[in-house]
């Protein structure tokens, strides 16, 4: 996503665009890498994401013509540019390809195990 986007004033300036993003803004650059992401993962919950790794910083609040909105005010790299960057990224498309192809196991859960007084020999 920092390929995407940036918090931080680059230095190549040419190639970025000063933006307030939103919610729904963010998550359009984003469906552009991953073609499928509505599948897996709403607005709400990037959204969700982004502010729990803190990569682009906190959301500020912007009023325009009476509304409020939140967002964060980030570089974006230019439409010209981000086809440079699929080219890139190509690992990702791979690897969406194997897991719609590859149904040999499925994860369902898994077990947990809390520590009581058996020695280790009698839990394996």
């Amino acid at each position: 996503m920092k390929s995407i986007a940036t918090s931080d004033d680059p230095s190549n300036v040419e190639y970025y665009n000063y933006k307030f993003i939103t919610a729904e803004t963010q998550y359009e650059p984003m469906e552009e890498f991953f073609p499928n992401l509505q599948q897996y993962c709403t607005i709400d919950r990037l959204q969700y994401w982004v502010g729990q790794s803190n990569i682009w910083g906190s959301r500020k609040r912007k009023t325009t013509n009476g509304q409020t909105k939140y967002g964060r005010h980030l570089w974006i790299v230019s439409k010209e540019m981000r086809e440079f960057l699929f080219e890139s990224t190509d690992s990702i498309s791979a690897y969406w390809n194997h897991l719609k192809n590859e149904i040999d196991f499925i994860t369902i859960g898994y077990a947990r195990k809390f520590s009581t007084k058996e020695n280790d020999t009698s839990r394996t």
